[in-house]
């Protein structure tokens, strides 16, 4: 998985260079995205609302809610199955070139868990290292890797996640991601505005 990722970072680094037309990454923005989650026994789907405000050329805040349910088939029945995270966080970036930024973020977390059992919900904090890059006139690829800590839900657990956003006319622009923490994948399909 590491290997993975140092590949990802790599690419998107080098790649930068061939983007003659291409602009920096963008830190305003708005996404709603479509979100399908894997955790073994659930496969929980929803929605994530994400957003970002770049204040000033070193440093940003942002932030997101996710919701997810699923029906769960047991031996005994059907349960149903919600889990939604909050996270707000603040960050600071770094210009490697005109095309491509690094960055590092901590955010504070909040998670909970729903069923018609049982109610679990803790928080806690993440920190995360990552890589933006506008590899090609309006495509962007992005690697994002680190630490979270959220009591009984990430006892200190890596994670990581990739994707891309390829920006159309007047701030809209269409992206996909894969993340990992411990056992959970999640895959998003993205609508987001940028305010530049």
């Amino acid at each position: 998985m590491k290997k993975n990722l140092l590949k990802v970072c790599v690419i998107a680094a080098a790649v930068s260079s061939a983007g003659a037309m291409a602009e920096s990454p963008n830190w305003t923005y708005i996404d709603a995205s479509y979100v399908s989650s894997d955790l073994g026994d659930a496969e929980p789907e929803g929605f994530e609302i994400r957003g970002s405000y770049e204040i000033n050329d070193m440093f940003f805040i942002d932030g997101s809610y996710t919701d997810q349910d699923d029906d769960i088939n047991t031996a005994i029945g059907d349960f149903d199955f919600e889990f939604s995270n909050f996270d707000l966080g603040v960050g600071a970036k770094y210009g490697l070139s005109e095309t491509t930024d690094v960055y590092g973020r901590v955010a504070w977390q909040s998670w909970d868990i729903e069923t018609d059992l049982d109610d679990d919900d803790d928080n806690g904090y993440s920190a995360a290292v990552g890589i933006r890059s506008v590899v090609w006139q309006g495509l962007e690829l992005n690697a994002e890797a680190g630490y979270i800590d959220v009591g009984d839900f990430f006892d200190g657990e890596g994670f990581f996640e990739v994707g891309g956003i390829y920006n159309l006319a007047n701030g809209l622009g269409l992206g996909v991601s894969y993340g990992e923490i411990d056992d959970l994948e999640t895959w998003k399909a993205t609508v987001r505005y940028s305010f530049r």
